[in-house]
């Protein structure tokens, strides 16, 4: 049978109003799935400036602890420097005062030698034979020893001693004596004498040169 137009009409405004109503709906979830990107984005660029905050605190930190460690490390070198200043200054110093005390000690040993240039030195002399008086022992003893007839004048001894030695015990080998003689020809005379009788082996004592020009002369008849 043919369709009636009431009916048609009637399906023709169901059609519309079913198309209306989807519509409707695809405007809503349109709406919807815009306002959660909306918060989606919102909550994302939050995220991100708590995110960036912290970087941004960690980086601010961080660049406080480098300006601390380049002036930590300014100060460091400016200490070194100033050492190496002073080590330079001290090493000069020490060049300075090396040059000093071997200029000193120079003196000191051509002083020690001066000293002794009017010395000579006698070992092996039975302990105590000088008695009291061994300035006056010794300006008989040498020329007796040696022979008056090299001698024209007497001999001037200023003084004459045993070493600072203990005391030695008997039997144990005696002290060394010290003769400084007031005149450095006179130890010259004496020396000079010795060594020629040495040589000639008619020397009752025995000459040897030791360091520096002392003398040892050696009693081999005590």
């Amino acid at each position: 049978m043919p369709s009636l137009p009431c009916e048609e009409e009637n399906a023709s405004e169901e059609a519309n109003e079913m198309a209306s109503d989807h519509a409707a709906l695809s405007t809503v979830d349109v709406a919807l799935a815009l306002q959660e990107i909306r918060q989606g984005n919102q909550a994302l660029s939050h995220r991100m400036d708590i995110r960036t905050a912290e970087m941004n605190e960690s980086i601010s930190g961080l660049t406080g602890m480098l300006d601390g460690l380049t002036s930590c490390v300014t100060d460091v070198e400016d200490r070194i420097g100033a050492a190496e200043d002073q080590l330079a200054d001290m090493s000069a110093e020490l060049q300075k005062l090396i040059k000093d005390n071997t200029f000193l000690l120079d003196k000191v040993e051509s002083l020690e030698n001066y000293s002794r240039r009017n010395n000579i030195r006698i070992v092996n002399l039975r302990e105590g034979c000088e008695g009291s008086d061994p300035v006056s022992f010794f300006a008989n003893w040498l020329p007796n020893i040696l022979g008056r007839d090299y001698f024209a004048k007497p001999l001037v001894i200023e003084r004459a001693h045993r070493t600072l030695a203990p005391k030695p015990s008997a039997g144990e080998k005696p002290r060394a004596v010290l003769i400084r003689f007031l005149s450095y020809w006179n130890r010259e005379n004496v020396l000079g004498i010795v060594a020629n009788l040495t040589q000639a082996n008619k020397s009752p004592i025995l000459f040897e040169v030791g360091l520096q020009r002392l003398v040892d002369v050696v009693d081999k008849n005590r």
